[in-house]
């Protein structure tokens, strides 16, 4: 099964079942309140009360059609979204692995707080610094700003390829005159475990993600995950509390740059 989150503005609005491979109809309908209530509740959202959003968790879908039933649908106005749109590349782990919903991820959780849409490029087991990604993003101009989660999907890599890739993934994006924000790898079993295959490698890679002060600001994983328990028994994963947690974190921090 697969979830949809259904969101009024900011709020939830629901959270429904899809299942794989057949047609779902997703009913969706509007509440009544007050004015006196609606100016209250929606008076500081990031989204408009009148943006619908469908937040598919992990899965590929075709629309077939819209019954909107005589009412009228379009596209949002600039006006009725927020001002920023951050821009979010990283593992399983910015791609909200192991949260009740991918919504939930601490890269979502940190756009929510800055009042910030969010493009969430995260990817599990890959983004690996391509350098036809960091075009794509240099050619793309929905964003306004770009966090990029350290290199714990890249350790099959040289210390040497890493840093031909990332050095090349960071240029780029610096490039582009828009803020470039960067971590180191975020604490982990192996980071932390001296005897672990990767210790040694894993800290040559967070020495080349902090030799890139100068294009961008870089930011501690430790600073991020600042208590192991927010992590899921893997020892890798953020638990959902734990993703929140780390939104808090990264949008206390960012929050002094933007």
């Amino acid at each position: 099964m697969i979830l949809a989150t259904v969101f009024k503005g900011d709020y939830v609005h629901s959270v429904m079942h899809i299942e794989s491979g057949k047609n779902t109809i997703l009913e969706i309908y509007d509440r009544e309140f007050s004015k006196n209530v609606e100016n209250l509740f929606f008076k500081n959202s990031n989204f408009n009360k009148n943006v619908w959003r469908v937040h598919l968790h992990n899965c590929l879908c075709t629309i077939h059609s819209v019954n909107t039933m005589d009412y009228e649908i379009r596209a949002p106005y600039k006006k009725e979204m927020p001002e920023q749109t951050m821009l979010a590349y990283g593992s399983s782990i910015t791609h909200g692995a192991n949260a009740v919903t991918h919504s939930n991820s601490y890269s979502d959780e940190a756009a929510y707080i800055l009042g910030a849409d969010i493009l969430n490029k995260g990817m599990s087991g890959a983004c690996m610094f391509e350098k036809e990604i960091a075009d794509f993003f240099a050619d793309d101009n929905s964003w306004d700003f770009v966090w990029i989660e350290g290199a714990v999907n890249s350790l099959h890599m040289t210390p040497e390829e890493f840093n031909d890739k990332f050095s090349y993934f960071i240029e780029t994006l610096y490039k582009t005159n828009r803020k470039v924000f960067m971590t180191t790898i975020f604490p982990t079993h192996e980071l932390l475990d001296n005897n672990s295959d990767n210790y040694g490698k894993m800290h040559q890679f967070d020495d080349i993600i902090r030799s890139k002060k100068d294009k961008g600001v870089v930011i501690e994983g430790k600073d991020i995950i600042t208590d192991l328990r927010f992590l899921t028994s893997d020892l890798l994963h953020p638990s959902t509390e734990g993703h929140t947690r780390m939104g808090i974190n990264l949008a206390n921090i960012l929050r002094e740059y933007l």
